[in-house]
């Protein structure tokens, strides 16, 4: 038996899996199918509330996660984002006024394979609680995703980088090109280069 939130793990492993639920089972089978309804499952396009998510969430600490959503340029709350486009994470955490935190975002593919993760420790940003309640973005000028389906963790810790609250693949994307015809690209992202012919 393999216990696992690893998508990649379980997909490589196991061609039949179960999926638990608050310690029950909810459904089982084919892996491919049991992972697509777990992560579909557990992630709510656009917007999700966290205050009573129990799915995937560990940590007890006074700093926690409320909520999470995908936004646009204009601050449009999306699922859907074209390739090259600027997307907002926006975080809302609920902890004492003043206190220094640590985020981190990780964005995983269907396979539960970890694309990106950001930190502000990674940036050198300062975090500093404007309230009781207060929203942090992060901001990623372009998606540089190939076509598909992402999912977003969110963590949050303190300055001495205690983990306080995690909240696992509680958030759903979807990234497609915009050009004509379809790109065919074998990486996990697109970074555009600059081309030049030589004499």
């Amino acid at each position: 038996m393999f216990v696992s939130h690893n998508m990649g793990a379980i997909a490589d492993l196991c061609p039949r899996c179960i999926h638990l639920t608050q310690g029950k089972i909810f459904s089982m089978g084919e892996t491919k199918k049991i992972i697509e309804e777990y992560l579909s499952s557990n992630c709510l396009s656009g917007e999700i509330e966290l205050t009573n998510w129990t799915i995937d969430r560990m940590g007890k600490g006074p700093l926690r996660v409320l909520s999470l959503s995908t936004k646009d340029a204009d601050g449009n709350i999306r699922s859907k984002f074209k390739y090259g486009e600027k997307i907002i994470f926006n975080i809302i955490i609920s902890g004492k006024k003043d206190t220094t935190c640590i985020i981190g975002l990780s964005i995983r593919n269907a396979l539960g394979q970890v694309i990106f993760h950001f930190s502000n420790l990674d940036d050198n940003a300062e975090l500093k609680l404007s309230k009781d309640r207060s929203v942090i973005q992060v901001v990623l000028e372009k998606i540089i995703l190939n076509d598909g389906t992402y999912y977003v963790t969110v963590w949050l810790g303190d300055n001495l980088n205690i983990l306080h609250d995690r909240v696992g693949n509680c958030l759903i994307f979807n990234v497609e090109s915009s050009t004509q015809g379809k790109i065919i690209s074998y990486g996990l992202v697109r970074i555009p280069a600059i081309w030049i012919v030589g004499e």
